[in-house]
């Protein structure tokens, strides 16, 4: 019996194949798989661009794994002071620049100095409709 090939194109244009089965259950979870991981990375790359829009210019996926190794391995969760976070579903995918395989299930936001004049901008809007309501 030979096995058929099913195309499937994502915006990126890249192409992923999936191998047809005689069963449509191993299709649907391989579709769905890849339809998960194309979306991960489209919301990813507009949560990006949000969050430097509004001056928070750190934002990459991480996994949780990294936390919660660093607090048990510093005795946090023993003592109580610290809880290691549920570990939600991981999106792996192969890096261009060394052909690792990056695995996340988080993004981490964050802002370096950039954020200030985003801020003072803001405060300033802020303080003027202030100043606007109290005449």
């Amino acid at each position: 019996a030979k096995q058929q090939r099913t195309c499937i194109s994502f915006p990126s244009n890249k192409q992923r194949f999936a191998t047809k089965k005689s069963s449509p259950i191993f299709n649907s979870n391989v579709v769905i798989s890849l339809l998960i991981h194309q979306f991960a990375l489209i919301m990813i790359r507009a949560l990006r661009k949000r969050c430097t829009e509004k001056g928070f210019d750190l934002c990459d996926p991480i996994h949780t794994q990294w936390y919660n190794n660093l607090i048990e391995k510093e005795g946090h969760v023993t003592k109580g002071t610290l809880q290691k976070i549920s570990t939600p579903p991981t999106i792996s995918e192969k890096s261009d620049a060394n052909d690792a395989t990056l695995k996340y299930n988080a993004v981490l936001i964050g802002n370096s100095k950039s954020i200030w004049p985003k801020f003072i901008d803001w405060l300033s809007l802020q303080y003027g409709m202030k100043l606007e309501h109290s005449k």
